[in-house]
């Protein structure tokens, strides 16, 4: 999933509609391999697609790691210093 933000602009205290930030949440929210075969599970599959989302002109990735096993949202901190290693 993505999000499209317009930048706020400091000099007249609006938003630049001309700039546009686009942030990845390339985990997604409860989608599975099944539903989407390029859903990530794994630290490198998930860096790898923020990776990807960087190089195309995303400047924001929102992450959250996986049980790479079976692929469910987890909070384990290993996985994310795995990710953080992979990126």
């Amino acid at each position: 999933s993505f999000l499209l933000r317009p930048c706020y602009n400091d000099n007249d205290g609006g938003y630049d509609m001309d700039k546009t930030i686009i942030s990845v949440a390339v985990v997604g929210g409860g989608s599975t391999k099944e539903m989407n075969p390029a859903v990530p599970y794994t630290p490198k599959e998930i860096a790898d697609a923020a990776i990807e989302c960087c190089a195309t002109g995303a400047a924001i990735t929102h992450i959250h790691v996986r049980d790479p096993e079976i692929g469910i949202v987890c909070s384990r901190f290993e996985l994310f210093q795995e990710d953080q290693a992979n990126g």
